[in-house]
């Protein structure tokens, strides 16, 4: 007795398929890349909400504006690390005190 034929549409959809298509697939159910980059600075969807603009050059022109830190990367885009922007907004941890030596009690002695 052979087995029954299994229903072979389904490995099609599955993202180790043959003919997966990664494009196809980030169109229908959206982009799921999360990279270690989005743990240091902000994403792009984010430094479009933080500044108001979706172009690099706008967006560049704004943080200039506003006295912030970036960088440009090879994309010819901003990034901003994260932690500045937490600085920044007031929402960030905030910075360890530094101490520093009394000098003026050290030329009274």
């Amino acid at each position: 007795m052979t087995p029954a034929p299994r229903d072979m549409s389904s490995l099609d959809r599955h993202p180790r398929a043959a003919a997966y298509d990664a494009r196809a697939h980030a169109e229908a159910n959206g982009p799921r890349l999360i990279t270690v980059e989005s743990a240091f600075f902000l994403t792009t969807d984010e430094l479009g909400t933080l500044t108001g603009f979706k172009t690099p050059a706008r967006q560049v022109t704004w943080l200039r504006t506003k006295g912030w830190r970036f960088e440009i990367n090879g994309n010819r885009r901003p990034i901003v690390a994260r932690k500045y922007a937490e600085k920044m907004l007031g929402c960030g941890m905030p910075e360890e005190a530094t101490y520093r030596p009394n000098f003026a009690a050290l030329r009274g002695a």
